[in-house]
Order: C-alpha cells, then sequence, then structure tokens
C-alpha cells in the first residue's frame, strides 16, 4: 500500500515519449527506475550529504542525552543500509504543459503528459513524497524536519520502531534535489528494496518489502533491465489504477492527456487508444507551448 507523506488532491502528471504513453495505457503499469540512473548527478548523494551534515551537526549542539543517541543510532544503521539498498522511482508533477519538463522528459517535445487522477496512484505500494528543493548552505527547513524526526522516536527495543526511524530517515534523503532542479515540481513514488536477492524467502525484514491494500505481502523482485542511452538501466513494474484487491481497475486511472508542442499523435489517434484500452471519462488537448 503506498505511504502518503504527501496526500496529493489534484492530477499528476507523468511525461513520456509517445511510445511509453502506448505502453503504459497498454500494460497498464508504471515503471519504477533505479535512482542511480537519473539525470540528476546528485541525486540520492546530495540528500545524504546534507543529512548527516545536520545531524551531526545537531549531536554536537544539542544537551539532550536521547536526542545525540538517536542520532548515534543513525549514524551506525542508516548508513550501511543506505549502501546496500536500492531506491526505484516514478516521477509525477502538477504542471501537466511545462516547456523545460517537455524537453527532458516529453520525448524531446515530441512525446505526452499523462494526468493521473491521485486515486490511480495511491493504490500502488510505495512512498509518495513531494520532493524538497535545497539550495547550498540553506538547510534550515530541512534541520527542522530532522530533529523533528529525532525527537519524536521513543521506539527503543521495538524492532519496527527502530526501522520505521531509518526508513523516515532515508526518505528525507530520496525526497531532497538541488534547488536547481525545482522547476520540475516533482511528486515522486520510491520503492526500496536490498540490493542482492535475499538468502532466505517468506516472511522477513529483508524479504517482504511492502504490502498491497489487502495487506497481501509484497516480496523482493529481481529487476529488469532496459538500455537507456547505452547503458543498462534496472527497473521495477507496477500496476496503477484503484486498488480492488486482487487487481487494479484502470478505467478511470487517466483524468487529462496532453499532447506535446511536436506531437505525432492526433487527438483522434490518441482517443482510439484509449478506447481501445478501456479507459473512460478523460480529455485530451494539446500543449500550449511552442518550440521550432
Amino acid at each position: 500500500m503506498a505511504l502518503l507523506e504527501y496526500d496529493p488532491k489534484t492530477v499528476l502528471y507523468h511525461y513520456c515519449s509517445a511510445e511509453a504513453f502506448l505502453g503504459i495505457i497498454n500494460t497498464k503499469e508504471i515503471w519504477f527506475s533505479n535512482l542511480k540512473s537519473s539525470n540528476d548527478p546528485r541525486e540520492l548523494k546530495y540528500g545524504y550529504d546534507n543529512v548527516f551534515e545536520i545531524l551531526r551537526a545537531t549531536r554536537e549542539q544539542t544537551e539532550s542525552a536521547e536526542i545525540k543517541r538517536v542520532i548515534d543510532f543513525l549514524e551506525d544503521r542508516l548508513t550501511p543500509f543506505y549502501n546496500r539498498v536500492n531506491v526505484f522511482c516514478t516521477c509525477f508533477t502538477h504542471d501537466g504543459d511545462s516547456l523545460p519538463m517537455w524537453r527532458e522528459y516529453g520525448g524531446a517535445y515530441k512525446g505526452l503528459a499523462i494526468g493521473f487522477r491521485p486515486t490511480a496512484i495511491t493504490g500502488m505500494p510505495a512512498r509518495l513524497q513531494k520532493v524538497r528543493y535545497v539550495s547550498n548552505g540553506n538547510t534550515k527547513e530541512l534541520g527542522d524536519v530532522l530533529i523533528e524526526v529525532v525527537s519524536n522516536f521513543h521506539g527503543w527495543g521495538n524492532q519496527m520502531e527502530e526501522i520505521n526511524l531509518v526508513a523516515s530517515t532515508l526518505s528525507t534523503i530520496v525526497a531532497m534535489k538541488h534547488s536547481t532542479w525545482e522547476y520540475e515540481r516533482e511528486v515522486r513514488m520510491t520503492y526500496v528494496q536490498v540490493r542482492d536477492r535475499p538468502v532466505t524467502s517468506g516472511d522477513n525484514l529483508e524479504n517482504m518489502v511492502s504490502m498491497k491494500n489487502n495487506m497481501e505481502p509484497i516480496y523482493w523482485q529481481q529487476p529488469n533491465i532496459r538500455s537507456v542511452h547505452g547503458s543498462d538501466t534496472e527497473y521495477l513494474k507496477f500496476p496503477y489504477g484503484r486498488d480492488l484487491g486482487e487487481r487494479h481497475d484502470a478505467r478511470m486511472a487517466i483524468k487529462e492527456v496532453i499532447a506535446g508542442p511536436n506531437c505525432a499523435l492526433t487527438k483522434d489517434e490518441i482517443a482510439n487508444a484509449l478506447v481501445a484500452n478501456g479507459f473512460l471519462n478523460y480529455l485530451i488537448k494539446g500543449s500550449d507551448c511552442q518550440i521550432r
């Protein structure tokens, strides 16, 4: 089930190429790619460095023995965990017609932006977060978040509470990017699992990665591989749509489709593809952006 650190109330747009659009509506699946292959070279590392800089500074400045104990615990547990997991991510935004986004993610202006209803996204078994954009040296807001996390922890001896503390701090790292990317207004879903297949199967803390809404466990998955710009990229696939327990109903998942400035697909072709794949009650429109 989704862990909603951010609970969207309006449409979430996913930019993609025309080919990816047809794949998404045909399979009713969204791909989560390994963040290590993202186009931001500071992805994850920027968040990690800032979080630990703040935690260490807090430990030096605080007089609370309890806060120091929590920070020591995080430094002992979080770094090894961070180094042995993969973070898979799929990205959305509330801005469905942005020229920079068409360039970077919309098939070089030839793709589409799929506007998903929030209920189509929140049924996926991942963590939904609004990205926090932080400029160099301007980390006060982030510091306030971390201090609240460590100050509110009182779960010593409870394994699940300790795991949640590590996971919450990791999620702060994952949802942070440099302020130069702020134009994206990104809302991201992330899914974390250990890099290597667990030695033991069944219901254990490494193998049970998440749960469906009906509390059925989701176990470690072998990532798929695709080639992006000549390099292999790992990804996982998850169905979207309203979670009905045994299946996802995607018929009402899409509220709007925006064709990019240079999209070769006509509105009729887009509509025919949506109808052929069982989608209902959506709008199709063209981009207001123009580019040669």
